[in-house]
């Protein structure tokens, strides 16, 4: 089963947009994966990947578009690895766990 995947779209009336990839989860369409990169012009930019992150809790103005899908084999959902009664709560990290986050680290970081 292919799976969507979306651009996020973070507006600013003083910043340049933000975008992030965002891949929601199988089992609650409003919680997924978001894939961006964090810094600033100066020191450079990290990939960093977000991990449960809710989009209903999301305070930015934003928008999200369907850029497309890809195979369900090229991605693992993060609550996979959550243990029985175990809250679901949002985490960041740098390692990736699936062939997309392999991709995303692929493409080098802007730097300064």
């Amino acid at each position: 089963m292919p799976r969507k995947v979306f651009l996020i779209v973070y507006k600013s009336p003083f910043f340049p947009a933000h975008w992030s990839l965002w891949i929601p989860s199988l089992a609650d369409p409003n919680i997924g994966k978001r894939i961006h990169v964090t810094g600033d012009v100066h020191s450079g930019f990290k990939h960093e990947f977000v991990r449960n992150h809710d989009l209903r809790t999301e305070t930015r103005t934003h928008v999200v578009i369907l850029t497309g899908e890809v195979d369900d084999r090229q991605v693992v959902d993060d609550d996979t690895d959550l243990k029985d009664g175990e809250e679901r709560s949002e985490k960041r990290d740098k390692s990736p766990r699936d062939h997309i986050e392999e991709i995303a680290l692929s493409v080098i970081a802007p730097g300064p």
